[in-house]
């Protein structure tokens, strides 16, 4: 019966930890996006040194994604377009911070012989802006912060993110 419990535990855990990645976005109101037909895509690169980990293939990938999905919504591409999307991919790096502690006093505070060890974790940020053809104005904005993984190495995962990005603005 333990066993039972700690699988179920376990499975509970695994299950939360596999969710899509949180997507943030906001949108300007004061634009009627229903009348936007056709549109344009650029792509802005970081020049930053600290992007050199960057992978192009990811590029690649988010802007099939885009592409296909703006087709499908039977959107058309234009050298006049009624907005322009503009995408921009990059890496986050941070350093984060792991206490561990002996077991005999304390553990859950870090007394004792608390030992801190650092470590870097890279996150691949997509932000996609559409602006105004005319105005030239941001009227809609999504962002989304991912783990490096196989999410990044995989077309239809990409696919899936930036659907579910894009679905603010095109719904």
């Amino acid at each position: 019966m333990y066993k039972i419990k700690l699988l179920v535990f376990l499975s509970c855990i695994l299950t939360a930890c596999a969710s899509t990645p949180r997507i943030d976005y906001d949108l300007d109101s004061s634009y009627d996006l229903s009348k936007y037909v056709t549109y344009s895509i650029k792509y802005e690169e970081f020049n930053d040194p600290s992007q050199i980990s960057l992978n192009p293939i990811l590029i690649q990938r988010v802007e099939r994604a885009i592409e296909n999905h703006l087709e499908a919504k039977n959107f058309k591409i234009s050298d006049n377009p009624d907005f322009i999307i503009k995408v921009l991919v990059g890496t986050d790096r941070e350093i984060n911070k792991s206490y561990e502690s002996s077991s005999f006093l304390y553990p859950r505070h870090g007394w004792g012989d608390a030992d801190t060890r650092y470590y870097r974790v890279d996150k691949d940020a997509i932000a996609i802006r559409a602006y105004d053809g005319i105005t030239n104005e941001v009227v809609w904005y999504a962002f989304s912060r991912f783990r490096k993984s196989s999410l990044s190495k995989d077309q239809d995962a990409i696919d899936s993110l930036i659907s579910k990005m894009l679905t603010s603005f095109l719904n």
